[in-house]
């Protein structure tokens, strides 16, 4: 009887032991399918990753910030007699659907084909994600105040993200402070950038972490401490774990998603966006067109490329039809260039959302190439034919 215990203990103490090592096992191995695992670039759909593009050794885009490395690129061109087109925008300018070696992002054709005709203009980038029009004129403000003024400002309206009415902290914080020029010449929006920039210095400096942690100073916390820099110095899955549990939530949570897609196969289309919203974007257009003009700089404001030929189109067609016609006519009336490449990208072209619905935000390479091209060609005919009649009609307004 005794041994009969005996055995059992010994049973179950292997049983543990071999389930511990099999946990350790099974970890390790999601560990090494997941380390290069990127929630954000999943987050974009299906076969979609986001890029940075360099060029001739000079990186021409970031990604959420306008970080150190672009603003030596730019003050590098600026230095060598370069104009400088400051290209800003959301995710779909940094995403590619099925990537390949040769897939450039448009930024990087449109600096291709600038260079093959040996012109001194250079294209920079830098987006986000669900980009709001606060965005755009966060970005402008933190180049401009930082002394880095384009010549030419590029943005895309993307009509589902008239809705947003964000401002990112990630860009503000590149702002030194609003001069009076930019306060007067962004009037109401401008404000509400330097109120978040105040709430921001506010939350920095009263930031003073209290610590709550009962074994602070203990030899538990040092042993504890002690332990996890060996696990990840040693164990590779140990120090790719949080990858492991943010690929298990993501597939777990795709799993979900395209199971409702089985139950409910209708595909489906954006929420209306409330008139308020909309207008409150378009005071912000208003006023990132004043703050460039203010500066001598051009706006370049265009519709992004949508995926053609939907069952069903993702928007309020007359809505969506109604505001790109009202936009149109505002940047005419207001020395804004502007151009329509609603139709650009061929549907073959386009991905599709991690539901597996039909994505009309995110495309292949070779829309980068045609979107490129055609910002370019634009921005170029402009600069060829457009400028007289441009001073032309500044000077009209002056007189």
């Amino acid at each position: 009887m005794q041994r009969s215990r005996k055995t059992s203990s010994y049973f179950h103490l292997v049983s543990i032991l071999v389930g511990f090592l099999l946990s350790i096992c099974l970890f390790s191995l999601l560990s090494l399918a997941f380390s290069d695992f990127r929630a954000d670039a999943r987050g974009l759909g299906m076969n979609t990753v986001s890029v940075v593009a360099n060029y001739k050794g000079h990186q021409v885009s970031d990604l959420w910030e306008p970080r150190h490395p672009l603003m030596e690129t730019f003050e590098y061109y600026r230095d060598n007699g370069y104009s400088i087109a400051l290209w800003v925008g959301n995710s779909q300018l940094h995403a590619i659907n099925r990537i390949s070696d040769n897939d450039k992002l448009a930024v990087e054709w449109a600096n291709r084909i600038s260079d093959a005709r040996n012109d001194s203009l250079v294209y920079l980038q830098v987006s986000i994600p669900n980009a709001s029009m606060n965005d755009f004129l966060a970005y402008y403000l933190s180049f401009r105040e930082q002394g880095y003024i384009p010549d030419y400002f590029i943005a895309p309206i993307t009509f589902d993200d008239l809705r947003e009415t964000r401002i990112t902290r990630w860009i503000i914080q590149h702002i030194p402070a609003l001069s009076d020029e930019m306060r007067i010449a962004g009037g109401q929006p401008v404000s509400v950038i330097e109120d978040s920039l105040k709430a921001l210095a506010s939350l920095e400096a009263n930031s003073n972490p209290v610590e709550r942690n009962p074994t602070a100073g203990t030899p538990q916390e040092k042993l504890e401490m002690a332990l996890i820099d060996i696990l990840e110095n040693h164990w590779d899955g140990f120090r790719n774990r949080g990858n492991v549990i943010s690929a298990i939530t993501f597939h777990i949570r795709t799993l979900w998603l395209r199971l409702q897609r089985i139950l409910q196969p209708e595909i489906p289309r954006a929420e209306p966006i409330p008139r308020a919203l909309r207008d409150r974007s378009f005071d912000t257009i208003t006023a990132l067109a004043s703050c460039i003009q203010a500066d001598g700089s051009q706006l370049f404001l265009y519709q992004p490329p949508h995926r053609p030929n939907e069952p069903v189109f993702y928007y309020q067609r007359d809505e969506y039809d109604s505001f790109y016609e009202t936009l149109k006519t505002w940047c005419d009336s207001n020395q804004v260039l502007y151009s329509s490449f609603e139709s650009l990208v061929p549907e073959e072209y386009w991905g599709y959302t991690n539901e597996g619905y039909p994505d009309v935000f995110h495309f292949q390479g070779y829309g980068h190439q045609l979107l490129g091209r055609e910002v370019d060609s634009t921005l170029n005919s402009f600069r060829r034919n457009g400028e007289v009649s441009h001073m032309e009609a500044l000077t009209d307004a002056i007189q």
